[in-house]
């Protein structure tokens, strides 16, 4: 267990131990001082904590999950990088409708999409 009066005034500490059986103990700590906060965000505080405790005593299947979709968007994005970059090149003749509503300024529009410039 946690000794609370050893923790830095409000501060709050979750520790996690992967336990001999496989499992996860989870153990939540707090030593909020309630004269130096509002009572309502001592609560809420206080609330939170143990609610996150709670989510990961009951959800550590989904916070796994949640884990491993982090893990493969990060894999991803490092190998996009290793990747040519793309590189937005607009048609020309977009360039010149745009300097063209540049300089008439038409119905204050910047393109004039009423006609296809396929």
């Amino acid at each position: 267990m946690m000794n609370e009066q050893d923790l830095e005034i409000n501060t709050m500490q979750l520790k996690l131990k992967v336990l001999g059986d496989g499992t996860l103990g989870v153990w939540a700590g707090q030593n909020i001082d309630a004269a130096s906060l509002d009572p309502g965000a001592c609560q809420y505080f206080i609330d939170a904590l143990n609610g996150i405790r709670v989510q990961i005593d009951t959800n550590l299947d989904h916070l796994a999950h949640v884990g491993a979709m982090v893990r493969f968007i990060a894999e991803r994005s490092e190998e996009e990088e290793d990747e040519d970059e793309l590189v937005f090149e607009p048609d020309p003749e977009f360039i010149k409708k745009v300097e063209e509503a540049k300089i008439k300024e038409a119905n204050g529009k910047v393109v004039n999409f009423s006609k296809k410039i396929h």
